[in-house]
């Protein structure tokens, strides 16, 4: 959140109460998708060696492409860090 401070903008975190009491929020991308540990266990089975920090795993792509996308849309990737976007487009034939 940012708030205007005697002039000046500044970035505060909201605290709610449920994170007082110790809450956790409910994920809607399950576990066995969303680690970048799992994208960097891809990588390193690829490429033998660590090459990208926090690279996203593959299935978790193909979740976010299915779920955003139409037959015959584009998808563009304008990062292109280790790829794994244009990756699974391919392998979905998009």
């Amino acid at each position: 959140m940012v708030k205007l401070v005697a002039g000046e903008y500044k970035l505060h975190k909201k605290v709610y109460s449920f994170e007082e009491q110790g809450t956790k929020l409910y994920a809607i991308i399950p576990a066995s998708i969303g680690r970048t540990e799992i994208g960097s266990i891809e990588i390193k089975n690829i490429l033998n060696r660590k090459a990208f920090n926090y690279p996203k795993p593959e299935p978790l792509i193909k979740y976010f492409i299915e779920i955003s996308t139409q037959p015959n849309d584009i998808v563009m990737d304008f990062f292109l860090g280790s790829g794994t976007t244009a990756a699974v487009a391919h392998k979905m034939n998009i």
